[in-house]
Order: structure tokens, then C-alpha cells, then sequence
């Protein structure tokens, strides 16, 4: 255009008349430019103040009126994530903004989102599916920032845990072997114990009892031919070498088992 008007919000902010470009407002001094090229404006250094409606009016040359709505948003803030609680099966990590101020939160899987919200400073996910890749984004709709998460970081146990969980099942199993240990000792001393008993009661039955000499057998005895003499003994066996009898020897008060030589010699 040749001639017109840049304003903002009913409020004339520049103007440019015959080409040249002259600005009004103070606040936009160095801020805004005019192409007599192509006849755009620019706005640089924006800020939030700087939202609104912008109208351009051309009164000369091509003749025009045109409106623009501008909205500034805040910078994103770059988002952090956080291990909230931890387990051997899953994980809930939480994402979080500073700044949340029309900013979207979203949880990303595999690159699909799983979960998002503009209504809050933090945004949690449970994870149990550690091999996946999981990314957060905080985002509005000028700009995102993303922040990659590695799980096996953010969701390994600590040592004393690992420490911990391995102890919680190793106890159990200690406590068993160490109960049926005790139970094969014990059943081992009773077993023993038994037999013990049952080899004593075997000893206390034996009954000793009075030999008693036949009164024909010593006259037997004495009819025995020498055994010094010369007499043929080729039919004869030994019965006995050696022959040994126990004689009770009686008192007035007790009876005593003594062993007494009263041995025969056949030869």
C-alpha cells in the first residue's frame, strides 16, 4: 500500500503515507517494521502484552482493510520427570512443568500418546512394560519440548532393595530347609533311641540258672579209663575238651553266682 494504517486494537500504532513508515507508539519503537517491498509488517521482541487483534487499512493504492489476531505465548518450560513409587513389576513415574500456563502435558509410547492434560502441573503414568521407549512433552501452540525417558534409569531398584527382595525370599526358604533338617535329626534320634531301648529290654531277659551235676554221671565220670593209658581210643570222638561248671556258693544271707573250677579234661 501507499498510504494506510496499522493499528492495534482500535489504537492507531503506525502509519504510512507515501511510502514512508512512521511509528506512534512508544511501546513499539524498534519493535515493528514495514516492507514497501511486499507491504507486510513485522512484529519482533514479542510479549504477552503484545496479544490482540491488529487491523491494516490501506487508503491508497491497493485499497484494503484487513485483521489479524496475535497470540503470545509464554516460552515452554522443559518438562522433568520423576520415579514415584518402584517394584519389580512396575513403575509410576510422574511428569511435571514449572510453568503450566496454557501448556499441554502428554505421555508418549512407541511414539503414540497414552495419556495427556492441560489442566494440571504434572501428569503421572504407571509403567509396566519396560522394554517400550517413553517419552513426556510439555507443549502449547507455538512451541513443545520433549524429554526422552530411559525406564531402566528411572526404575531400577536400588541395591539395599534388590538386597531386600532377595533376602524376603531367600528367609522363607532358609527357615524350610532349616525345619526339615531338624525334623530328619530329630527322627534320626528317636529312631536310635528306640533301638536302644528295644537292645536293653533283649539284655534284661537273660536268666541264669543253677547247674545242677547228675549223681550217676560222676560215677560215670569215675569209671572214665585214664587217659594217660595205652589202651586203643581209635573209636573214640572228643566231645568235650574242655568242660566248665558254675557252682552257686550259698550263705546265710545272699547267694553269689561265682565261677568254680570244676573242669574235666578229656583227651
Amino acid at each position: 500500500m501507499e498510504t494506510g494504517f496499522f493499528s492495534y486494537e482500535r489504537t492507531t500504532v503506525a502509519i504510512v503515507k507515501d511510502r514512508k513508515f512512521e511509528i506512534f507508539e512508544e511501546a513499539y519503537e524498534d519493535r515493528i517494521f514495514w516492507n514497501n517491498q511486499t507491504g507486510l509488517f513485522t512484529i519482533r521482541g514479542l510479549r504477552r502484552t503484545d496479544s490482540g487483534v491488529y487491523t491494516v487499512d490501506s487508503k491508497k493504492g491497493t485499497v484494503f482493510t484487513g485483521a489479524h489476531k496475535l497470540t503470545v505465548y509464554e516460552p515452554v518450560a522443559a518438562p522433568e520427570v520423576k520415579a514415584l513409587i518402584v517394584s519389580k513389576d512396575n513403575c509410576t513415574l510422574i511428569c511435571s512443568v514449572e510453568k503450566a500456563e496454557e501448556t499441554t502435558l502428554l505421555w508418549y509410547k512407541d511414539g503414540k500418546i497414552l495419556k495427556q492434560s492441560s489442566l494440571a502441573l504434572s501428569l503421572p503414568l504407571t509403567v509396566q512394560d519396560f522394554n517400550a521407549s517413553y517419552s513426556c512433552v510439555a507443549a502449547n501452540p507455538a512451541e513443545n519440548k520433549t524429554l526422552d525417558i530411559n525406564v531402566a534409569d528411572f526404575c531400577s531398584l536400588p541395591k539395599e532393595e534388590n538386597l531386600r527382595q532377595n533376602n524376603l525370599i531367600a528367609i522363607p526358604i532358609v527357615l524350610v530347609v532349616t525345619v526339615v533338617l531338624a525334623m530328619f535329626i530329630g527322627w534320626i534320634f528317636i529312631k536310635n533311641k528306640k533301638r536302644n531301648e528295644t537292645q536293653g529290654s533283649r539284655d534284661s531277659e537273660v536268666v541264669y540258672t543253677d547247674i545242677r551235676t547228675n549223681e550217676d554221671r560222676r560215677n560215670q565220670a569215675r569209671n572214665t579209663p585214664d587217659s594217660s593209658g595205652l589202651s586203643d581210643r581209635s573209636n573214640l570222638a572228643t566231645i568235650y575238651d574242655k568242660l566248665q561248671a558254675h557252682c552257686i556258693a550259698e550263705t546265710d544271707d545272699h547267694v553269689y553266682d561265682q565261677t568254680i573250677s570244676c573242669a574235666t579234661y578229656l583227651f
